[in-house]
């Protein structure tokens, strides 16, 4: 899914796709087309912009590129 948004397109069960994606004994091509999928950061920072900042100083900077941010 491109410039996925789960406001808009929360009816399409990508957390589902990817914990499915995830648990297979192989790789699948759903497997190959994911870049980053953060489910959750629960100790981390509390606003979105740190969040992204957090992100490219760790050498993420594209996650900051989220459409509609």
């Amino acid at each position: 899914m491109t410039g996925h948004r789960q406001q808009a397109y929360g009816g399409v069960n990508a957390r589902a796709s990817v914990a499915g994606a995830l648990m297979r004994n192989r790789p699948s091509e759903r497997l190959a087309q994911l870049g980053i999928f953060i489910w959750a950061w629960p100790d981390g920072p509390p606003e979105m912009s740190q969040r992204l900042a957090q992100l490219a100083a760790w050498a993420l900077r594209w996650c900051g590129t989220i459409p509609g941010r």
